[in-house]
């Protein structure tokens, strides 16, 4: 009778540096995973886009002709309206970290990822990078729409990246905030209903 082998856990148990590499390794994965069930989900992406240039275009022209004749001359009104708005859009994805995380729960996958020879923190890391990169490319597009709109920028190149970046860091941060109300509620309605009182 022939019998199986498996190896023992110990074996995938890495060392020093390795152990960083299957970590990020691991990391990649997940971020990975999270970006693909992104794109086969259209409704995800069409309301972290749509939205934003929704409120653009209706703060822009709605109730712009309104505010700009109160601001002092020589001042526009979109180029107090645009920090607002990416502030706003932020806040309002990073919902989908603390969403996204409960409805994991929920399903059962975090408890499939812990029977895993991976890394603990893949799972969290790989979520806020996933939307990490979704809320790049949410405020490259709101960027776009609101120098259509005549945003325009009164510093040089470097300020404005430098204003990029930390537009991102608040992004990130925020995802980090809401994965901790998604992973201490365990369902996707209590997670986005919870949230809204910290807004």
């Amino acid at each position: 009778m022939t019998t199986l082998e498996f190896p023992s856990v110990a074996s995938y148990e890495a060392k020093g540096l390795d152990r960083v590499r299957w970590a990020i390794a691991d990391i990649v994965t997940i971020t990975c995973r999270n970006l693909i069930a992104m794109r086969r989900v259209p409704q995800v992406l069409v309301f972290s886009t749509i939205q934003p240039v929704i409120f653009i275009l209706m703060f822009r022209y709605v109730f712009g002709w309104a505010i700009q004749g109160s601001l002092p001359p020589g001042q526009t009104y979109v180029n107090f309206l645009m920090p607002g708005i990416f502030v706003q859009t932020i806040v309002f994805g990073s919902l989908t970290t603390g969403v996204g995380l409960a409805d994991d729960l929920s399903k059962g996958l975090i408890d499939r990822f812990r029977s895993l020879p991976m890394a603990r923190s893949a799972v969290l890391v790989g979520r806020t990078l996933a939307d990490l990169v979704r809320n790049f490319f949410v405020v490259v597009l709101m960027c776009v729409v609101g120098f259509i709109v005549g945003w325009t920028i009164n510093t040089d190149a470097a300020r404005f990246v430098a204003a990029f970046l930390i537009i991102l860091a608040f992004a990130y941060s925020m995802s980090w905030a809401f994965a901790i109300v998604g992973l201490s509620v365990r369902d996707a309605e209590t997670a986005q209903a919870v949230s809204f009182p910290f807004l």
